[in-house]
């Protein structure tokens, strides 16, 4: 099993706010794209509008295997909490949004929107 260690902490002082969560490979960091939009034209052809990519486009799906308790009622505490997170992960690190938070017996989620990339 394949697990990437990320690091989600509050922006402000909290001394429960950060979790190391061991992400799972089914975890879902998002995709890049571009904002645009193609139009055809009259004449045949299109009129291309780019507006470049943003960091903000991507939604974050973080998956782990549940953990205990206290682990799992921190998050949830963390995400009923505070609106903006930061995200530390292989790929920079982020300004979040926490969405939404799932727990089952074995797995649990938590839907991330980016706001920025810092680093």
């Amino acid at each position: 099993m394949t697990v990437l260690r990320v690091y989600l902490s509050t922006q402000n002082y909290d001394l429960f706010g950060h979790v190391i969560i061991d992400a799972l490979a089914s975890t879902d960091f998002g995709e890049v794209s571009r904002r645009t939009s193609v139009v055809a034209t009259l004449d045949g052809g299109v009129a291309v509008n780019d507006g470049g990519a943003s960091e903000a486009d991507r939604t974050i799906v973080l998956t782990w295997q549940t953990k205990s308790k206290t682990y799992e009622d921190n998050i949830k505490r963390i995400v009923r909490l505070y609106g903006r997170l930061h995200l530390s992960t292989d790929e920079g690190f982020f300004v979040v949004v926490p969405t939404t938070y799932r727990q089952s017996e074995a797995e649990s989620s938590l839907t991330l929107r980016v706001i920025e990339k810092v680093s």
